[in-house]
């Protein structure tokens, strides 16, 4: 299972969204109010002393909401905080160590829609 479905399957699993809701890899002009998640550069793999490989992937929430600031940022919190909670758990075949925010939430504007979308960037930790 991939990276991203791993993280998708949990945040739904504890109830984030839904699978009507919820996207991950690409984010479809409908529904306009969705959680999308993205897989993007993280940083380089490390080796620990016990030769056990940990992968650093990235990791962006976005947020996508018609109209309302306020519900956009409660949604995408709720998501970092589900995300922050998650250490050392096991999704699929993997243990991830961490989602670490890199910083806060952030606006990336309003569309033609009239929807706002918040984003926030993740470092993970995972061990395969």
């Amino acid at each position: 299972m991939s990276f991203l479905k791993e993280v998708y399957d949990y945040l739904i699993a504890q109830g984030v969204g839904t699978s009507s809701n919820m996207f991950y890899g690409y984010m479809p002009d409908e529904p306009f109010n969705n959680l999308t998640i993205f897989e993007y550069a993280g940083r380089t793999e490390i080796e620990t002393a016990d030769h056990k490989i940990i992968k650093r992937p990235g990791l962006q929430v976005k947020v996508r909401y018609l109209e309302d600031y306020d519900l956009a940022w409660n949604w995408i919190r709720q998501a970092e905080t589900t995300l922050r909670a998650a250490q050392d758990v096991v999704l699929g075949t993997t243990k991830y160590l961490c989602f670490e925010p890199l910083q806060e939430i952030f606006p990336l504007g309003w569309d033609g829609n009239r929807c706002i979308t918040l984003a926030q960037n993740f470092g993970v930790q995972r061990s395969e």
